[in-house]
């Protein structure tokens, strides 16, 4: 054989067992998943619309995770009133096994003209929640004309939210 051929051959072989390593790696479950949640987020009557993101596994320890937004139909938004709306998600989202350890919902008052459902979540709403749901901690980011105590409150609720989910669930599932 020619030393070309085999070469390339060799290469040919690498080359697909990576792919097929890549592919095994990915977690196929999140896209189902963050199609599930955005349905459940659109079937809420406050909700005009969401899109959501997935960002897998980075470089330098970044975990896997979902970004969200989600378009509110009446404005302002107050903490009160997102809170519910965070539950039900981080509940499909607990109780589904993924390898999502992040997630965070950006809440904004209206819906652009032509949103992108491709393009993924712009994390620039009124009220931005974050999670890590391995740690169980939270933070939760509001415009800047809402009250500061809105933000330590959010944090608490996140922190108790996760805590009562591995109660009711167990710990969050990854297989």
């Amino acid at each position: 054989m020619i030393p070309q051929v085999k070469k390339l051959r060799s290469f040919a072989v690498l080359l697909l067992a990576t792919a097929s390593l890549a592919v095994a790696c990915q977690d196929n479950r999140v896209f189902p998943l963050g199609d599930k949640i955005v349905s459940l987020l659109q079937g809420r009557p406050e909700v005009a619309d969401a899109i959501y993101q997935y960002r897998p596994r980075g470089g330098e320890g970044e975990a896997p995770g979902m970004s969200f937004t989600v378009y509110l139909k009446r404005s302002p938004i107050v903490f009160p009133q997102v809170r519910p709306i965070v539950e039900a998600a981080a509940q499909e989202l607990w109780s589904t096994p993924s390898n999502i350890e992040d997630v965070e919902f950006s809440f904004a008052p209206t819906v652009p003209s032509q949103p992108s459902h491709t393009s993924g979540a712009n994390p620039t709403g009124d009220i931005v929640v974050s999670m890590s749901l391995p740690s169980h901690t939270g933070t939760v980011k509001t415009s800047g004309d809402q009250e500061p105590q809105a933000a330590a409150d959010g944090e608490m609720f996140v922190a108790d939210l996760l805590n009562g989910l591995q109660s009711k669930y167990g710990p969050h599932k990854t297989s």
